[in-house]
């Protein structure tokens, strides 16, 4: 499974989407036994759509 192809298609979503679309993903990757994408697409969102940016991906560029 390619991470980064699904983490392109994921943030693509809304917010309110995302989360059921990853863990879908991750379901995906547990059944074909690629633990090590599982892993990294769990982490996908775990701070992007946090409650205290309001579900806005923060804008790195700003950051640096």
């Amino acid at each position: 499974m390619d991470v980064e192809e699904v983490a392109e298609e994921l943030y693509r979503l809304k917010p309110a989407e995302f989360v059921a679309a990853r863990d879908a993903y991750v379901a995906r990757a547990w059944k074909d036994k690629d633990a090590a994408a599982a892993r990294e697409i769990t982490s996908l969102g775990s701070q992007e759509y946090s409650p205290r940016n309001n579900g806005v991906a923060p804008d790195l560029d700003r950051c640096l």
